[in-house]
């Protein structure tokens, strides 16, 4: 009786239940869309109106598709001056000539500054007469698919900040830490910075930095928000341009190159008792 080759094989047994019931449904589970920017199509292209035509010097789009987390996206743009002619420009939707997938085009022109505002917070009115958002809270969603995913990802297409560390950025989340008590509502509020690229790229916050209540809050999420050239001050760059494919949640990648090492390992083992045989 070989005694190593039993136990080698009682190891291999337990690595595949383990893997099975803890990593596999990890690596598998789908991301969830927040927003594929999809919808509409043909994209459509929108200007912020001059202060002489519209006195609010913003601009407040709606879509709703069930691509969107929610069912419906709010975009307001934002001019934070008078706007001119051509303070600010959006696009948004399909571009299959340009970038053969759904974006979100911001493009912005001299002083004063622009900012846009990104809402997901489920199907509502907003008020499109004074252009201002309504948080209605109604998202209700597991954006950690049961505790798996672990962290917001931008996809941009390319970005242009201004300000030396980048395009400033702000994610604000809502949501119940306890789902037995829905009705305590926490708002949490992460700033940073997007590197400048005129390449495609991928930018993560994680849960964990939103604080210690953050994959709580994100597992009981009611609305979600990104904040685009402003800061925690409100301050805010001019010519600002920035292209974005897509945002998602998505697991934590370690896992994904933990199963690739684990089923290479099986892979291995396989080869070598074959050319033993």
């Amino acid at each position: 009786m070989n005694y190593r080759h039993i136990a080698l094989r009682c190891v291999l047994i337990c690595a595949v239940a383990w893997l099975l019931t803890a990593v596999v449904p990890v690596a598998f589970a789908g991301k969830i869309v927040i927003d594929d920017f999809e919808s509409p199509g043909p994209g459509e292209v929108y200007f912020v109106p001059p202060h002489s035509v519209d006195p609010t010097d913003a601009l407040l789009v709606k879509h709703t598709d069930t691509n969107i987390i929610g069912g419906e996206r709010d975009m307001l743009v934002e001019v934070l001056g008078p706007s001119g002619p051509l303070s600010a420009a959006a696009i948004i939707g399909q571009e299959p000539e340009v970038h053969q997938a759904g974006v979100l085009q911001i493009a912005t022109c001299g002083a004063p500054p622009t900012k846009v505002t990104l809402q997901y917070d489920g199907v509502d009115l907003d008020d499109p007469i004074n252009k201002k958002l309504h948080n209605a809270q109604s998202l209700s969603a597991d954006l950690t698919d049961g505790g798996v995913n672990d962290r917001l990802v931008l996809r941009f297409i390319s970005s242009d900040g201004v300000h030396p560390q980048g395009l400033k950025i702000g994610v604000q989340v809502t949501g119940a830490p306890d789902p037995h008590k829905p009705a305590e509502i926490v708002t949490l509020t992460h700033w940073g910075y997007v590197a400048d690229s005129t390449r495609k790229f991928e930018h993560s916050i994680k849960f964990t930095e939103f604080g210690s209540q953050g994959s709580a809050v994100f597992g009981n999420i009611n609305s979600l928000m990104f904040l685009f050239n402003t800061d925690a001050a409100g301050l805010s760059m001019p010519n600002v341009d920035i292209v974005l494919d897509a945002i998602d949640v998505v697991p934590e990648p370690s896992v994904l190159v933990l199963l690739g090492c684990v089923v290479g390992s099986f892979a291995v083992y396989g080869y070598r008792r074959r050319r033993r045989r």
